[in-house]
């Protein structure tokens, strides 16, 4: 006789934990055998309408955003033939292959474009990838494409990366294509920041050049823009008879002013800056060859005259005048100004003696 078998107590149980890779094969075996629903994204007018096979449940199974919408009374529900048109088709296929094989393939032409979709369908792990693919992506071919994407995504943390990039080796990203596609917001927000890694102000002036000649009419865009847009008038000092000739940056075309009265010596660059859409002027000069301090002018165009802007203990040279969110400031060699309008006088503020990006080293 056999040895007699060991009766187990009901109690006694065992967790096994099986290997997901057979489902996975059976899976991709059965892919089109007893379907029940057609997917298919947008429209394609290059490409004839296809539709993908798959199974309620697998869709279910795998995204959060199919199994509310097919567990819903919703129309589409009960249908079997099922539109995404905010999804680009080829990007949907993948995302459904997926599903079934547990694979794919992530690269710099699909990423922003596969997380964006897997977003939609609440596919967190595909979300998850896509997002770490681009973290080590980031370029100076790319950064700015990226940094759009996670905006529209609300990825706090790499659109912190790409502008940390940006920022970093804006040397380097101000020769880059990317650069000259951003808009008079972003480039707004790059060149102001106290973290920008340049030499001098100069390599930042040349690179909004760069920008602006890209395409000319985004002269009138940034004049748009709340953040008020300054350009200097760099001639030789020259002294005029009763008016100021300077061009206008806006429109390219040369403007008369009236000079101020007594007639005065004109040296200090100009700010121009657009308020309540009538060009201002705003100018440093000299009374005389006294060797008097400058005064800060603003011409009114209602008033049609120059109107001085109190009394600052500025130096003779190496004065501009530039107007930033609606203040003006007056920057010298070592001293800086800013204009209070209500008590009409100049207010010393404080000199920062490192350049930006500084800091960090």
């Amino acid at each position: 006789m056999g040895a007699p078998r060991k009766r187990l107590r009901q109690e006694e149980t065992a967790l096994v934990e099986l290997d997901d890779a057979q489902l996975v094969e059976g899976l991709r075996h059965t892919r089109h055998d007893f379907c029940d629903v057609s997917v298919r994204g947008a429209d394609d007018p290059s490409r004839p309408v296809q539709w993908i096979a798959c199974h309620r449940i697998v869709l279910m199974a795998c995204s959060g955003w199919f199994r509310c919408m097919l567990r819903s009374p919703m129309q589409e529900s009960t249908q079997n033939h099922i539109q995404l048109k905010s999804i680009p088709h080829d990007i949907l296929g993948q995302l459904i292959n997926s599903m079934y094989s547990r694979e794919l393939s992530v690269d710099g032409s699909n990423a922003l474009f596969l997380w964006q979709a897997a977003d939609m369908l609440e596919l967190s792990q595909i979300v998850e990838a896509c997002k770490d693919f681009l973290r080590q992506s980031v370029d100076k071919t790319n950064w700015l494409t990226i940094q759009r994407g996670a905006k529209l995504l609300h990825c706090a943390d790499l659109i912190q990366q790409c502008q940390a990039f940006a920022l970093e080796y804006f040397t380097t990203v101000c020769h880059s294509g990317e650069f000259l596609e951003m808009d008079a917001a972003e480039l707004s927000e790059l060149i102001g920041a106290d973290e920008l890694n340049v030499e001098d102000e100069e390599q930042v002036a040349d690179a909004v050049l760069r920008w602006l000649d890209h395409s000319p009419d985004r002269a009138s865009e940034v004049v748009r823009q709340p953040v008020v847009f300054t350009m200097s008038h760099d001639s030789e000092a020259e002294e005029y008879e009763g008016r100021l000739d300077c061009i206008d940056p806006y429109t390219g075309r040369y403007v008369s002013f009236p000079c101020a009265d007594p007639p005065t010596y004109c040296k200090h660059p100009a700010a121009f800056v657009l308020e309540n859409d009538r060009l201002t002027v705003y100018f440093a000069v000299l009374y005389g060859w006294s060797g008097n301090p400058p005064v800060v002018h603003k011409y009114d165009a209602l008033l049609d005259r120059w109107i001085a802007l109190g009394n600052g203990d500025f130096p003779i040279t190496e004065l501009i005048i530039v107007v930033i969110h609606d203040q003006v400031y007056a920057v010298g060699e070592q001293t800086l100004h800013c204009y209070d309008a209500i008590e009409n006088q100049w207010v010393a503020k404080a000199i920062v003696h490192v350049r930006r990006g500084s800091a960090r080293q």
